[in-house]
């Protein structure tokens, strides 16, 4: 337990010091947020009470979403090679925003199986890039702290958005429409924030 509790305050210790790694952390982090929360407590009711379709288009969203990010994997590093790391987070943050918002405004199932290769590719390439961002900007003597304060604010997040979409009004007929549109303003402001820092954090 002291062990512990001296690697957290080590890693909330050097992010005090570098508040803009800690914006970037967290911000560049919210595409997984979303995806995690998106496939267990959104894309259950989607699929059943918006889409009214069944198991098959559940498990054709999971092999897209792999194939998403098969491909981030394979290419984003040649994508956004003319663009900083930064400026390549805020566009998959864009593009995520763009998917989640279709979902939102439609019930085709064509464009919610699309929006699942483009969730896809902007997660994997959202943490293959922020961790390069990362590995640059973090010490190696306290990397692992500093991502274990990461990983603790991540797991918040979910927990708060898995309690909210858990409440019953969103199970109710095509309701579940609007936690998509959460969201979707979610990862925008994401997006946003890393904007409206960008020269901090890049000249950090």
């Amino acid at each position: 337990k002291g062990f512990l509790i001296k690697r957290l305050k080590t890693g909330f210790n050097f992010l005090r010091e570098h508040p803009m790694i800690l914006v970037f952390g967290v911000c560049s982090h919210n595409i997984f947020v979303v995806m995690l929360v998106k496939l267990h407590a959104m894309m259950p009711l989607y699929i059943t009470n918006h889409l009214q379709e069944g198991g098959d288009i559940f498990g054709a969203m999971e092999v897209l979403y792999a194939l998403g990010a098969l491909s981030a994997g394979l290419f984003v590093s040649n994508v956004f090679r003319r663009f900083s790391t930064v400026n390549a987070i805020i566009i998959l943050l864009m593009l995520a925003t763009i998917a989640l918002s279709l979902s939102a405004m439609t019930n085709s199932v064509i464009i919610f199986l699309s929006v699942g290769l483009m969730i896809g590719f902007a997660n994997a390439g959202s943490r293959v890039l922020r961790l390069s961002y990362i590995f640059n900007q973090v010490p190696n003597r306290v990397i692992g702290r500093v991502n274990s304060i990461f990983s603790i604010i991540n797991v918040m997040i979910r927990v708060f958005f898995l309690a909210i979409f858990s409440a019953q009004y969103f199970g109710q007929g095509s309701n579940i429409v609007f936690a998509y549109g959460i969201m979707a303003v979610f990862t925008a402001l994401s997006a946003v924030v890393l904007m409206a820092n960008y020269r901090r954090i890049v000249y950090v």
